[in-house]
């Protein structure tokens, strides 16, 4: 684990309790355990995970995942989501397409040296909880 990311789970943790990154396929995956999901789902809580990908901070995480059959409460599949993740290599979870991007495709994305400051993983939990509040 890099330095960075050893410092942005240190921040990570000052909200979320139940959080680790473990390597797996060669890759740093960050979980959150018992994700607290905004109203408008068919769950509380929720297992969380984001991949880290390579070139991070530059490179933004990319989508999320989450444990199958997340629901809306009306009992519908959420817009932009598929409930197998093997194509993503997640098997056995879900993913969301997500992206750091606004409607027209500009980049939302902005890392500064200090892990504090810019955008981080606090900031892209954030941007994935706003995208919850939708329940769609």
């Amino acid at each position: 684990m890099t330095p960075r990311l050893q410092s942005e789970l240190e921040l990570v943790k000052k909200y979320y309790k139940n959080v680790e990154v473990n390597e797996e396929s060669n890759r740093e995956v960050l979980q959150i355990i018992q994700y607290p999901l905004p109203a408008g789902w068919d769950k509380d809580f929720i297992d969380l995970r984001i991949i880290i990908p390579q070139g991070y901070p530059i490179t933004p995480p990319d989508n999320f995942y989450v444990k199958p059959n997340l629901r809306t409460s009306a009992g519908n599949l959420p817009n932009n989501y598929q409930d197998d993740g093997t194509g993503q290599g997640m098997p056995s979870w879900s993913w969301f397409s997500f992206h750091m991007s606004d409607d027209s495709g500009q980049a939302t994305w902005f890392p500064t040296n200090d892990p504090s400051k810019g955008d981080n993983l606090v900031s892209y939990i954030r941007a994935i909880n706003d995208r919850l509040k939708e329940a769609n």
